[in-house]
């Protein structure tokens, strides 16, 4: 995470660079923060988001400011061009972003191995990339992270990623799944074999 740079969104997709570069300064005005900004970068022609640079802390103050910004300001502020609320968050990494996208394809094909899941049985590291349901960790990107009870069945799946072609490997405990959802272990195994994800 880079907390000096902070990303807008909310734009529609292929919005011009003017329009986002426009919107963007009167958004830093209304966020109280013109006096921190250093920069606001568009990239390309079109876009969706922009980022903006701030004036340089450390870290943890960095960090502290980001979070102030978010807590105050999120989804009080709508953007004129598209009518849609604006967002803000850190700038993440390449690796951060790819991450991101891999365990959201994860919690989706948990999804389609034994159909709807409650919200509320259902929660999700980020960071750790680690899923638990009803408090019981089913589904990790790292083996070691499921700590598995003796004699669990442990499957593997992956994900592709379409943008960068990179294979990432996540790990499921079929034998926790198979009772937190009580189906039987065979047919979950059968269901790993031929997911049905888009």
């Amino acid at each position: 995470m880079d907390w000096n740079r902070l990303v807008l969104g909310g734009w529609h997709m292929d919005t011009r660079r003017d329009t986002v570069d426009g919107e963007a300064k009167l958004l830093v005005q209304d966020l109280g923060i013109q006096e921190e900004v250093t920069e606001i970068i568009v990239y390309g022609r079109r876009a969706s988001t922009c980022h903006v640079l701030l004036r340089p802390l450390p870290e943890t103050q960095a960090k502290r400011r980001l979070l102030s910004l978010k807590a105050t300001h999120q989804d009080k502020h709508i953007l004129k061009s598209s009518g849609k609320t604006a967002w803000l968050t850190p700038h993440k990494s390449a690796q951060k972003r790819l991450n991101n996208r891999a365990t959201k394809y994860a919690t989706e094909f948990l999804h389609t191995l034994v159909g709807p899941i409650d919200p509320v049985r259902l929660d999700v590291d980020w960071n750790k990339q680690i899923l638990w349901l009803d408090d019981v960790r089913v589904l990790a990107f790292q083996a070691s992270d499921l700590r598995p009870d003796g004699p669990d069945t442990i499957n593997a799946s992956s994900y592709t990623d379409p943008r960068s072609k990179e294979e990432i490997h996540f790990h499921i405990n079929m034998s926790r799944l198979a009772t937190a959802t009580q189906k039987e272990l065979p047919a979950l195994v059968q269901a790993l074999s031929d997911p049905k994800i888009e």
